[in-house]
């Protein structure tokens, strides 16, 4: 109960004029590798469907993924996400939604939708919206619009080269406006083995300093991978597995935090293909 009333009290004396917490992209609790086919943990739509083309040999398929997780351990900051992506031809489209926080004192609230175009067997390309809506009790609510933008790029078979452009554009007036974090993410992918995946990226968020991650992940047998990443500034370790089942792939994601608790999510991704 105290827990939850500091929390209010802190989110009040900040208020949403200056509130930069807001919409974070959370980049310590995902894993920036699909852990196995189609299921990438903690990710935005856009995200999570330009990110599925860096696995090789991969073959895309429409699906519905949902997640649930917490932040710190604490349960006022748990998230909920659930979307589900279409495959037409070379043409992904998405559609999905999730929600953060706790609705008896802070709640963010995402809707997004998302196209992805593989244009030839090295590029692919995508473009995508998100509605934000930021709510605190007893203090009311406010929304704003971020255009998104993602590109993967194979320099040749053993080097694949991605950016994410998160926020890149404004849409509308708001009271969140300023609030929005606006970050670049990139990367280069290589296969290192037949069953290993290795990935270096550099986050940079336009308003703070820059972050380095490193992240492999192991594909022990055919239906069960492990996963180990690091982020640097703060410093924070990643740890997670993922197991198909027929054509429901599930994975878990843990990640540690510099005197805060841990952050715990669980993915489920379910194909719809043949």
């Amino acid at each position: 109960m105290m827990r939850g009333v500091s929390y209010l009290f802190l989110l009040m004396c900040v208020g949403f004029s200056r509130l930069p917490g807001a919409f974070e992209l959370h980049s310590g609790n995902y894993f920036p590798i699909p852990i196995c086919d189609g299921l990438n943990i903690g990710l935005t739509l856009l995200h999570d469907m330009i990110s599925s083309a860096i696995l090789p040999k991969k073959s895309s398929s429409s699906r519905v993924n949902t997640e649930y997780g917490n932040q710190f351990g604490l349960q006022e900051m748990t998230r909920y996400s659930v979307h589900g992506v279409w495959q037409l031809g070379s043409w992904q489209m998405g559609l999905g939604g999730s929600t953060f926080g706790s609705p008896h004192l802070y709640r963010e609230q995402v809707v997004e939708t998302a196209v992805v175009l593989t244009l030839h067997n090295k590029l692919t390309i995508g473009g995508g919206l998100g509605r934000y809506e930021l709510g605190i009790k007893n203090y009311g609510s406010a929304a704003s619009y971020g255009g998104h933008a993602a590109w993967v790029f194979k320099l040749d078979n053993n080097i694949i080269w991605s950016t994410y452009l998160h926020n890149i554009v404004i849409i509308g007036s708001s009271d969140l406006q300023t609030e929005l974090p606006r970050v670049v993410s990139t990367g280069i992918t290589t296969p290192v083995s037949d069953n290993l995946i290795a990935r270096v990226q550099w986050e940079q968020d336009l308003v703070y300093s820059g972050r380095l991650s490193f992240g492999t992940v192991w594909r022990i047998r055919p239906w069960f991978s492990v996963l180990g990443g690091y982020i640097g500034q703060p410093s924070q370790v990643q740890i997670g597995i993922g197991i198909t089942i027929l054509k429901i792939n599930i994975g878990y994601v843990a990640v540690t935090h510099q005197q805060l608790g841990l952050s715990e999510t669980v993915g489920v991704s379910i194909s719809l293909g043949r």
